[in-house]
């Protein structure tokens, strides 16, 4: 059973103030952080450029956390922007914690934004396919690129252990990209949770990039004209 719910109401009492939050390192961690930001870029994990120019420090991303009551419940949390008001109906996907409700999504039925914590992108059969394609993608091209850079230094006399070396970094790739979306596949398995909690059919397999991607489509055929841009982590539906 999901942890988690859903309280849907006019928001109130609503209080920004910015920070920073690091959602993937511990402080052990973060001495390896720029090597997992190539390689969460690499599986295609990062969601927004935005979001890792404006960190403040290796996986520290800036973030705007809010305080808000909604039907009497009081509500914290924090996205990447908060960008609904007060007095704007709100559905807000929260777990119950000993501390009080904390929000971990949000959608606007009036906006068409559904709002996201970092990382979570995808569904886990959605996240499983993408980390495959990247994986597979990212370590093919670093073979290659050895290989060429063997028959370029050796014009072009390839031997036995040209093919070997070429294993051994296709493997070696494979193994690093591997490892890296192992550590943010987690963030998809809590994403299909979320989803479900929203009404989403089939929450595994959404891929919310997929869905804004869709919806921004609808929204130039139907308006003739580009829609505004939306912050990281956010997406129309």
């Amino acid at each position: 059973m999901s942890v988690f719910s859903v309280v849907k109401g006019p928001v109130e009492g609503l209080k920004v103030s910015s920070g920073v939050e690091d959602f993937v390192f511990t402080e052990e961690g973060k001495k390896i952080a720029g090597a997992a930001a190539i390689g969460a870029v690499l599986t295609e994990q990062v969601a927004g450029v935005s979001g890792l120019s404006s960190a403040s420090a290796g996986s520290e991303i800036s973030m705007e956390f809010f305080t808000c009551t909604v039907q009497g419940i009081v509500l914290t949390g924090r996205f990447y922007k908060v960008e609904f008001a007060e007095q704007e109906i709100i559905e807000f996907v929260v777990k119950n914690t000993p501390s009080g409700a904390q929000v971990h999504a949000a959608r606007s039925q009036g906006q068409k934004i559904i709002w996201m914590l970092p990382y979570h992108v995808r569904g886990e059969c959605a996240q499983k396919a993408m980390n495959r394609k990247w994986t597979m993608f990212v370590s093919s091209f670093a073979a290659l690129l050895q290989l060429g850079i063997i028959y370029y230094v050796t014009k072009g006399k390839l031997s036995f252990y040209s093919f070997v070396a070429e294993l051994v970094i296709f493997s070696v790739v494979f193994l690093i990209c591997s490892i890296v979306a192992s550590r943010f596949f987690h963030f998809s398995r809590e994403t299909t949770h979320i989803l479900k909690a929203l009404g989403f059919s089939d929450p595994k397999n959404v891929d919310l990039n997929k869905v804004n991607k869709a919806a921004e489509k609808r929204m130039r055929k139907e308006t003739n004209c580009l829609p505004a841009l939306i912050s990281s982590w956010s997406y129309r539906f």
